[in-house]
């Protein structure tokens, strides 16, 4: 069933993140959408999910029909932007925490690519942007991508290389083949890319050296921060480990075999590292090196 579409004016788009984020070393995360069609970990029933972002939303995912059941539309999100130059001059910004910027509505209302090209053209003097989407739509992108040079960064999210899991966990998603293309193919035209194994589940043996090829470095995290529906699904697959961090930790030492010490990094600090060039570096700046992490701080708020 296609989602609802809703378009609204709401001027929210920038959220400053604070030192409880789970991206606290960014400073601004992005959302050119609010709601996600892609309902990680919805199974093919169209459960809840694993995804935190509904309870985020305070019951407002509930009133419009279910996460994954509707995608507003954030008409206004260049302007917005555009008029948040001098705000964000040499600020990290990060898109996006609660939605997928290229989700199917994408190919048609074309927001995401508005705001880079709103970037490039104003133009915004940003420090570097933080791309994550489970979509191979963002090949589209790959001229504006260029131009962003060391600025930019592409993470795209694969669970799992296993189709069966991704038919009976994340259905809606693109089928990981695409998505393993998509990482060459941004790779091959210059653009940083990282693969994003989160949350990590059962996969073939070969998911390792497929993503050495195929990325400059990967991240792996376990379900941390799942709702209780997606915990559910996990143990009704008989994945009890997999919820559990040491296990996933272990998991990742046989990835760090392959894929060296450089290319790799496991758990909440390393997500917002960048690739350099040769390694995954960590920002480090100011934030504190706790993970305790306050899930509101991923919140966009109620559209307004």
């Amino acid at each position: 069933m296609a989602p609802r579409l809703i378009t609204t004016d709401t001027r929210t788009l920038l959220v400053r993140q604070t030192r409880h984020s789970f991206v606290r070393e960014i400073d601004f995360t992005m959302s050119p959408y609010s709601g996600c069609a892609f309902q990680c970990g919805g199974g093919t029933k169209g459960d809840q999910g694993y995804c935190y972002v509904p309870d985020l939303l305070y019951g407002r995912a509930e009133r419009l029909g279910g996460w994954g059941n509707y995608v507003e539309i954030r008409k206004r999100a260049a302007d917005v932007l555009a008029a948040s130059a001098e705000r964000l001059r040499g600020a990290t910004l990060f898109m996006s925490a609660t939605t997928d910027p290229y989700q199917p509505v994408e190919a048609e209302f074309r927001l995401t690519r508005a705001l880079l090209e709103t970037i490039l053209r104003k133009p915004l003097a940003i420090k570097w942007l933080l791309i994550s989407t489970r979509s191979p739509l963002v090949l589209r992108d790959v001229d504006l991508l260029q131009e962003f040079g060391a600025r930019v960064e592409v993470g795209i999210s694969i669970p799992s290389d296993r189709e069966d899991v991704r038919r009976t966990v994340d259905p809606r998603n693109p089928p990981a083949r695409r998505r393993m293309e998509a990482l060459r193919a941004l790779r091959s035209a210059g653009i940083p890319v990282r693969l994003q194994v989160s949350p990590m589940m059962p996969s073939t043996e070969d998911f390792p050296r497929a993503a050495s090829d195929s990325a400059d470095w990967t991240w792996i995290d376990w379900l941390a921060h799942g709702r209780a529906g997606g915990r559910a699904l996990f143990e009704a697959m008989g994945w009890q480990e997999w919820l559990v961090a040491d296990h996933v930790s272990a998991r990742a030492e046989t990835w760090r075999e392959t894929l060296g010490p450089a290319r790799l990094g496991v758990g909440r600090p390393w997500f917002a590292a960048r690739w350099d060039g040769n390694r995954a570096v960590r920002w480090l700046g100011d934030a504190p090196e706790s993970d305790v992490v306050d899930n509101d701080h991923y919140a966009q708020g109620p559209a307004r």
